[in-house]
């Protein structure tokens, strides 16, 4: 198992990426992570949030932290 290096963060992702569960990750975490978050986390920002497993979220904000959190596509 990950632990999250920024515990807010992680919080907030996943909030976010469930508020409008219908929608891509693309679309409801334009707020957090561009194209190039997803890439280096190896996520298909396609997918629904419920298709991701705990620790998938746990990488994707781990990722936005290491890299900063600028959703530059």
């Amino acid at each position: 198992d990950l632990a999250a290096l920024d515990l807010t963060l992680f919080e907030q992702l996943v909030s976010h990426a469930f508020q409008q569960r219908r929608k891509t990750l693309r679309n409801n975490l334009k707020k957090f992570c561009g194209t190039a978050h997803f890439e280096a986390a190896d996520i298909d920002p396609s997918l629904r949030p419920e298709q991701l497993s705990p620790n998938d979220f746990v990488h994707l904000s781990n990722t936005v932290a290491s890299l900063g959190n600028s959703p530059v596509s």
